[in-house]
């Protein structure tokens, strides 16, 4: 008489899979990630954190510039209560976004969660080989390599170690 309806049937239905998944080590990837920081470090790296998604086995870290449609991934994290990663590998300047999500390795397959929520980053990269060169007028004519993806500059300075520096051109 317990089966008469399809509710009951369903629930049966639901317990009989759970105990057979639970039986063969099996759990269910839906557990979520939140990604809580994503910080430009003075070095030229990314510093991103997450929180810990409950029993998964580790994380899958992804990057694109702020323009294109697909992320890419950049790092395979083992261990569940891994919740932090260095990208170190920005190669030009520009607005990145970042999103992590969990995986679950069961019988040998990975099986992966939502993305996470995504952050973006500006990239902020320093001119190589920057020179100055003192005119006979006295005014300072500066040079640099350009920035790959850089839409322009801020020259700034300063009179001594001591003071900040402050903005005297956009170019």
């Amino acid at each position: 008489t317990f089966l008469r309806s399809q509710a009951k049937l369903k629930k049966l239905g639901v317990a009989d899979a759970t105990g057979i998944a639970e039986y063969y080590g099996l759990k269910k990837a839906n557990a979520t990630t939140t990604l809580t920081g994503a910080e430009y470090q003075q070095d030229g790296s990314v510093l991103l954190t997450w929180t810990v998604a409950e029993g998964m086995d580790g994380y899958s870290v992804y990057r694109k510039k702020k323009n294109e449609s697909t992320y890419q991934r950049l790092a395979c994290i083992e261990g569940a209560e891994s919740t932090g990663y260095v990208d170190a590998s920005l190669a030009e300047a520009g607005v990145y976004e970042y999103c992590v999500r969990a995986y679950i390795v069961a019988n040998g397959i990975g099986r992966y969660t939502a993305y996470s929520n995504t952050m973006p980053v500006c990239a902020v990269m320093a001119p190589e080989q920057f020179a100055q060169v003192i005119l006979e007028d006295g005014t300072a004519k500066l040079t640099w390599t350009p920035v790959a993806g850089a839409s322009g500059y801020i020259i700034a300075r300063r009179n001594n170690p001591e003071e900040s520096f402050v903005a005297v051109a956009e170019l």
